[in-house]
C-alpha cells in the first residue's frame, strides 16, 4: 500500500521567492481586479433623482424629463392598418 501511496504523491517543489518585478505585476492585475471600489452601475450614470409612476423624471435642479415606454411592436406581424395606428398614437 506505501508503494501505490508514494506513486500518488508529488515531490516537494522547491519554493521560491518572488522578484520584485513579479510582485508588481501581481499587485497591478489585483489593484485592476478590484477596481476603484465605485459601484460601476447603468442605474449610477443615470443623472436623476426622483422617477414617478407616471413617468416623469426629476433631473438635477428644477429640470424634468417625460419618459415614454413603448410596447414591444412586431412589425412583420401586424398589417397595414395597425402599423399606420402605431405609428399615429406615438406622434
Amino acid at each position: 500500500m506505501q508503494a501505490k501511496a508514494a506513486k500518488n504523491e508529488r515531490p516537494a517543489r522547491a519554493k521560491r521567492k518572488l522578484t520584485r518585478a513579479e510582485r508588481k505585476q501581481i499587485e497591478a492585475v489585483v489593484r485592476q481586479a478590484k477596481g476603484d471600489g465605485k459601484a460601476h452601475t447603468v442605474q449610477d450614470s443615470i443623472p436623476f433623482r426622483n422617477i414617478f409612476p407616471d413617468g416623469l423624471c426629476r433631473l438635477d435642479g428644477n429640470s424634468f424629463s417625460k419618459t415614454i415606454a413603448f410596447a414591444d411592436v412586431n412589425y412583420r406581424l401586424a398589417g397595414p392598418e395597425d402599423q399606420r395606428e402605431d405609428r399615429k398614437s406615438v406622434g
